[in-house]
């Protein structure tokens, strides 16, 4: 029988910049089910004994993968993209892990969590209009996607207590953030 205490072990990297005070608890919820592959795309289904035909729904081009479709699909990389035009650095990530440290760059403080909060939102959207066009045929463009997740960003950031630098790079992120 398991036990319900958790054992000691390795605090992950990633732990302490999920769970923190500036992401709602249901979006940390999603990056952490995602890190640990728990969401139920096609590969995990597969996995747990239900066979299906695997299409990603947002680009119609690959068998969906958590990692295909946070990181590699065409709609992902268009997010990725519009992300790295606001804070002037490459957003092309090999994996989940890779992607969140972004925010653990040389940011000010109120940087760093509009940085966590974009990352979340973008996880979050993508799997929202994801399940959007598979469930209920409802195709949501990356434009109208970056549009929700700046608003769940600004919403984060402007909640903070955090400060920011006086610096141009961090006033084209939180103007671009509406923060």
């Amino acid at each position: 029988m398991k036990s319900l205490c958790r054992e000691n072990g390795v605090l992950q990297s990633w732990a302490k910049n999920i769970w923190n005070n500036g992401i709602p608890p249901s979006k940390s919820t999603m990056i952490w089910r995602t890190l640990h592959n728990k969401l139920p795309t096609d590969d995990n289904l597969s996995l747990r004994g239900c066979y299906i035909p695997s299409k990603c729904n947002l680009c119609d081009k690959a068998q969906e993968t958590t990692t295909h479709l946070f990181l590699e699909c065409s709609f992902a990389t268009s997010i990725w993209q519009w992300l790295s035009s606001i804070i002037n650095l490459q957003c092309t990530f090999t994996s989940i892990q890779e992607a969140i440290q972004l925010s653990q760059r040389n940011w000010s403080p109120l940087c760093k969590i509009v940085i966590l909060a974009a990352f979340t939102n973008i996880i979050n959207i993508s799997w929202f209009c994801r399940n959007q066009l598979r469930f209920n045929n409802k195709n949501i463009n990356s434009r109208s996607a970056i549009n929700l997740i700046i608003a769940g960003t600004t919403i984060i950031g402007n909640s903070s207590k955090c400060a920011a630098n006086t610096s141009i790079p961090d006033f084209v992120l939180l103007i671009a953030s509406n923060v």
